[in-house]
């Protein structure tokens, strides 16, 4: 599974929504069951979970990044 393309390809609100429950991990450490660990328990096969949840929300940042700044 290519994670950027999950991303890449995932509407406005799907990015928004995994934005507030990346937002919620990073203030209480507990990610609840979602976007962001739907997509890491797919690419779990290869590498640590939390591995692959830092994976996900990295992507997930870069994504809404790009999207900010190509429009402003």
């Amino acid at each position: 599974m290519d994670i950027k393309n999950c991303f890449l390809n995932a509407d406005d609100s799907i990015l928004f929504k995994a934005f507030e429950e990346f937002l919620e991990h990073e203030e209480t450490g507990n990610l609840k069951s979602g976007i962001i660990k739907n997509i890491a328990y797919q690419i779990n096969q290869f590498q640590a979970i939390s591995i692959a949840i830092n994976f996900v929300e990295m992507e997930l940042l870069k994504e809404m990044a790009i999207r900010y700044y190509e429009r402003n």
